[in-house]
């Protein structure tokens, strides 16, 4: 595979694949790609904000409503869970039906006796892995 980068200011912005077939590595790029929130709008109880993607350990549900966890603080987005998986990357992973958490946040995993394993991130925050999702956690982290 030929790769090339040209750094010019002044030119427009383009890339061109030429593959022979679709496949995963393909398919990587035209998500990054695809990938355009870099920000997304956040709520707390008085303010509106801006919140960088990259800086959000993990999304989940909390009474109805998207939280996003940045350190200790706590924000709402006005986004579903389903489009925030779409639109985040391979930065992060679904854990549950509630939850996507950020792969680097992640601290260290817990077996409970009956089975179920528990995700900790750096910051405190705890959940579970579904058993519908962990098979593709465990590729994620390579377990």
């Amino acid at each position: 595979m030929e790769y090339k980068l040209i750094i010019d200011e002044a030119a427009d912005e383009s890339l061109v694949l030429t593959v022979h077939e679709r496949n995963p590595l393909v398919e990587s790029v035209e998500k990054l790609l695809n990938t355009k929130t870099e920000y997304l709008t956040a709520y707390t109880e008085d303010e509106v904000l801006r919140i960088a993607v990259k800086d959000v350990d993990c999304f989940y549900t909390d009474s109805g409503r998207v939280c996003a966890i940045i350190g200790k603080e706590k924000y709402t987005v006005r986004y579903r869970l389903y489009a925030l998986e779409e639109i985040l990357g391979d930065d992060f992973v679904k854990i549950n039906q509630g939850c996507i958490v950020k792969v680097n946040a992640v601290k260290r995993f817990e077996a409970s006796v009956g089975g179920a394993i528990k995700i900790i991130l750096g910051n405190g925050f705890e959940d579970y892995i579904s058993r519908r999702e962990l098979s593709k956690v465990k590729r994620r982290f390579g377990l």
